[in-house]
């Protein structure tokens, strides 16, 4: 019968705190998620007077993406990600925000000249790196 009364008491305590104490009461979450970032080129290809290179990142967390065309500072070369112009010669960064992101990509660098040995050269140049941001 003690016990039982004991036990009442507290749960009356509770019931009775203030709402005040129940607003400021917080619940603090946390949670250990690896940083990630996979990237695979998939592929490349020539069209025309235009290099297509795939690349395929797996990434949870922001990242850049540095395109880079060695020697063309007279703009003779642009750089387009997902269609849109970026660059006219140098170099170009491509920010990823901290997301999620699994998809394909296409980078595609154009050309002035429609020669195939300096699309060729122009090709062995390029760099494309990924860097954490």
């Amino acid at each position: 019968m003690r016990k039982i009364i004991t036990a009442f008491f507290l749960v009356s305590a509770i019931v009775q705190a203030p709402v005040a104490y129940a607003s400021t009461a917080t619940l603090r979450l946390v949670a250990h998620v690896p940083v990630m970032c996979a990237v695979d080129f998939s592929g490349a290809r020539l069209e025309a007077n235009r290099i297509v290179i795939s690349v395929h990142r797996m990434c949870n967390t922001s990242h850049i993406v540095s395109v880079s065309v060695p020697g063309n500072d007279a703009g003779d070369v642009r750089v387009s990600y997902a269609n849109t112009p970026v660059l006219a010669g140098g170099t170009v960064d491509l920010v990823q925000p901290e997301r999620y992101f699994d998809d394909v990509d296409e980078i595609t660098i154009e050309s002035r000249s429609s020669d195939p040995d300096q699309l060729l050269t122009l090709a062995r140049n390029i760099n494309v790196a990924v860097y954490p941001s």
